[in-house]
């Protein structure tokens, strides 16, 4: 069984260890994150919906927030679609990893099929034909909640009933951040970073936007407090198929 290789020695040994020990490598150390690359670079997002079959998502514990998500972000025809479009490797084929999050959403799609047809009418009601629905065992997502941990989010505070919103952003930005550093890996001399001068720049208030006189495509509007709005600018905001549904 291939394992990952121990970290070198340094003053954040104790930290690389421990990602080790979670089968996390960097992107450059991880062989599979640049067939991934390629295939985000191909790939079309599809809008057409699917009929999958219903799977419930058991909750142990404090987790409705995030299985209301997930159950969300399954029905969500173009989310559905491009996950499935990206291979599912065990641990055998990719005991290390830099995709995490990219892998356990792979993993979630593929946990749901095609709705079955079954093969006759419970009953007819005037001219419509009733079918059961049949839904799937449920299960436990075990390995979504564990990202809370690998990727070392406050949302994993013991005791804290988070909102769904919150967890949301919290998936799509992590998501987003793993394509990015998978695009690097095809155009290194062409990363583009956000600028960023202080703990508010990149925020633009719609007042400073309409002194502008426009806005950009390159943009997320964040709902605040009282519904008000705000603007996430990134300069030379680089697009990844998570941007092009949810941006």
């Amino acid at each position: 069984e291939t394992k990952c290789s121990p970290p070198v020695p340094s003053p954040l040994a104790s930290e690389k260890q421990m990602e080790v020990k979670e089968g996390l490598v960097p992107v450059s150390e991880d062989p599979v994150a640049i067939k991934i690359a390629e295939l985000l670079e191909t790939v079309t997002l599809i809008h057409k919906p699917v009929s999958l079959q219903p799977r419930g998502l058991i909750n142990k514990g404090n987790w409705c927030y995030i299985n209301a998500t997930l159950q969300a972000l399954v029905a969500c025809p173009p989310m559905y679609h491009l996950m499935k479009f990206i291979p599912l490797y065990s641990k055998v084929q990719r005991p290390c990893t830099s995709t995490p999050m990219i892998d356990s959403f792979v993993r979630l799609m593929n946990e749901f099929t095609n709705m079955p047809v079954p093969p006759k009418p419970r009953q007819a009601l005037g001219d419509k034909i009733v079918r059961d629905i049949r839904p799937g065992a449920a299960f436990e997502p075990t390995y979504i909640y564990r990202l809370l941990t690998v990727i070392k989010s406050s949302l994993s505070e013991k005791g804290r009933q988070e909102d769904a919103e919150e967890y949301l952003g919290f998936i799509l930005n992590g998501l987003h951040e793993e394509m990015l550093s998978l695009k690097k890996l095809l155009s290194p001399t062409h990363e583009k970073h956000s600028v960023s001068n202080g703990p508010r720049s990149d925020l633009i208030e719609d007042e400073e936007l309409e002194d502008t006189g426009k806005g950009s495509e390159d943009e997320w509007e964040q709902v605040g407090p009282k519904n008000k709005t705000s603007i996430t600018r990134q300069a030379d905001f680089v697009q990844t198929p998570i941007t092009g549904i949810f941006g």
